[in-house]
């Protein structure tokens, strides 16, 4: 593998979110595998420290919300937003990032920026067909299909009338959410749209048998060798049987949570961590090769 090239990794917020913590676990298995890391986000959010752990952290605009008059008396002499993005682009190049990675379909513009650099494009895409739309009003989603040069891409009512009020419990965000898994049965993903879950996989190698709508994104292919049931979507009555058989038959259960805990190893950390490098070393030695 070649080592000690730059990527620069180009993400839409720095939030608790999975895409932006996915770039991040991204950028720090190339980081321990030789590769110089950095990084380009549209907007901060609370793990921009831990993004700063592993390389430096650009922004594709200036923080100027608490800025001194001064400061922003001094952004525009210096030509206001043109004239950061000019130095920007400087500073960026000055790295010379020989790969360059987008995490979702919100960063079309700053690809369109960014083909200066002449570096090919990865855009590992996060959401599905209606995220695409919506993003895609201010073009940002055509932009990233033409400037990239591959792609990797229930109710109150219910609970209330099923009685199940009191055998639910919110226990809001948490940093570390892997204590919560070992005291689960069954992992229900609702998810509208989801490509490929990260709490899916966790919950998959802690053993959860997996119940989820069909038609939604990445769980039909995890799910195609067993270990959970897909209903149709939106369907709760069918959701809930699938529940209580799981519930009510101890044996059938442990067969259920015994497959998914196979299929997880197809997906885990050094599996995916091994294909990942391969892929991107590739994609640069390729690139250098036509160069």
């Amino acid at each position: 593998m070649v080592k000690f090239k730059t990527i620069l990794f180009v993400g839409h917020e720095a939030s608790l979110s999975g895409a932006p913590k996915s770039l991040l676990n991204i950028g720090n298995i190339c980081k321990e595998a030789g590769y110089n890391v950095i990084f380009l986000l549209k907007d901060g959010g609370p793990l921009v420290g831990e993004y700063q752990e592993i390389g430096p952290v650009f922004f594709w605009k200036p923080d100027l919300d608490q800025a001194t008059l001064f400061k922003k008396v001094l952004f525009r002499i210096k030509g206001g937003l043109l004239g950061y993005r000019k130095s920007l682009l400087k500073r960026i190049k000055n790295q010379n990032p020989k790969l360059i990675l987008n995490n979702t379909v919100v960063n079309g513009s700053i690809l369109e920026w960014l083909k200066t650099l002449e570096a090919p494009i990865i855009s590992r895409i996060s959401e599905l067909e209606t995220a695409i739309k919506v993003y895609n009003i201010h073009g940002e989603s055509a932009k990233v299909l033409q400037f990239s040069d591959l792609f990797v891409c229930q109710t109150k009512s219910d609970i209330k009338r099923r009685g199940l009020t009191d055998s639910l419990f919110y226990v809001g965000r948490k940093d570390d959410p892997y204590p919560y898994y070992g005291i689960f049965n069954v992992f229900f993903l609702s998810s509208r749209e989801d490509t490929f879950s990260r709490a899916m996989l966790e919950a998959a190698q802690f053993g959860l048998p997996i119940v989820g709508f069909s038609g939604t994104g990445g769980i039909e292919e995890f799910l195609n060798e067993g270990g959970g049931f897909l209903a149709e979507y939106g369907n709760i009555e069918e959701t809930f049987t699938y529940i209580k058989m799981l519930k009510e038959d101890q044996v059938f259960y442990q067969n259920t949570a015994a497959e998914i805990k196979e299929v997880s190893k197809k997906y885990s950390g050094e599996f995916s961590k091994a294909k990942l490098l391969n892929f991107v070393d590739r994609v640069i030695s390729e690139h250098n090769s036509v160069k």
